[in-house]
């Protein structure tokens, strides 16, 4: 009884192993390509069964686990962002084939080492690399504008994303740095600027002011040296059109009007001297110009233009109009003698 007891318990424990082994086996197999391996579902009873079933059920998800590693690592390959893979401590572990051409640096030169250690130089903004070290060392994302080096010594801009990658028990064992070339992006900002800057520079030369109008809305923007010609702080006239026209001296509305009316008409240009009243009363004679923004329709949108201040031009002209009489006076004078 005893023999027979221990022959039983034998051939249960071989059936319980079957569906193991069979698991093994096919694991094998699908890891060498053969996705239709399976560990058969009946024939071993309830419990192996249910036990044969499960362990389909993890064979399908390290399927799945596997696929995506596959479908990451081609994205990761071809996308045209720099990747890099770090451990835990931020050193290189991976980086894809985008970073090898922007860079110069292959695998072998940065796996090991820190990638700020490598691409990281001079005009780089040290604010930003201790962000970003301090992200890390946190376990925490990062995402910011940095500066770097080739290989070959050229710069080149890059907008970072960094993400923590967990274990399961919320470990982090490493990061993943997306990166996109903005170098063209940052170029085009820097010659905007410089042109903006060259633009306040011979605007403030010659005491030129902005402004824009929104004919629809009665909206518009002056800029501080609009202001300023008319004695005003910054900030201090309301932003309409209608300012405008309330500044204006009343001789001058109608020339004003049929200006207007012309140049949204019949496209003729727009451009007069006026009388602006400062804030001390006094009016200053402005040289006005500006060009209109048409719909579709033909219907005037949008008004930009300028404001020259020429109060100080005309009367120096005026006095020099008055000498030159003056001296026509006197030697018609001094003819007269004779």
């Amino acid at each position: 009884l005893l023999a027979a007891a221990v022959l039983g318990s034998a051939r249960a424990w071989r059936r319980a192993l079957r569906p193991v082994r069979a698991f093994a086996a096919a694991l094998q197999a699908r890891r060498e390509g053969n996705a239709a391996a399976r560990v058969p579902e009946r024939g071993g009873g309830p419990d192996v069964d249910h036990l044969a079933v499960a362990l389909n059920h993890v064979l399908d998800a390290d399927d799945a686990r596997a696929r995506e590693r596959e479908l990451l690592a081609l994205v990761a390959a071809r996308t045209s962002n720099l990747v890099i893979v770090t451990d835990a401590q931020g050193r290189t572990e991976w980086v894809n084939e985008a970073f090898v051409r922007r860079t110069g640096y292959t695998l072998a030169e940065v796996r090991g080492r820190k990638p700020g250690h490598v691409l990281q130089g001079p005009g780089t903004d040290a604010g930003i690399v201790r962000a970003m070290g301090e992200a890390v060392r946190r376990g925490e994302a990062f995402s910011g504008d940095i500066l770097n080096y080739s290989k070959a010594g050229e710069e080149y801009w890059l907008r970072i994303e960094i993400q923590p990658v967990r274990d399961a028990g919320g470990a982090v064992t490493g990061f993943i740095s997306v990166e996109t070339d903005i170098t063209d992006r940052k170029r085009s900002e820097a010659e905007l600027r410089a042109a903006h800057e060259r633009a306040e520079l011979v605007l403030d030369a010659t005491g030129t002011a902005t402004w824009v109008w929104d004919i629809d809305r009665d909206a518009a923007h002056f800029d501080e040296r609009y202001e300023r010609q008319l004695g005003y702080t910054p900030g201090e006239l309301t932003t309409t059109g209608a300012q405008f026209f309330d500044l204006l001296h009343p001789d001058d509305h109608a020339p004003v009007r049929a200006a207007l009316d012309a140049h949204f008409t019949r496209r003729e240009p727009y451009g007069l001297d006026v009388r602006l009243r400062a804030k001390d009363g006094t009016y200053r004679v402005v040289r006005t110009a500006g060009r209109a923004e048409f719909d579709a329709q033909g219907r005037p949108l949008r008004m930009a233009g300028t404001h020259t201040d020429v109060t100080d031009a005309r009367a120096a002209e005026a006095e020099r109009s008055a000498a030159r009489e003056r001296y026509a006076a006197a030697l018609d004078a001094s003819l007269d003698a004779f």
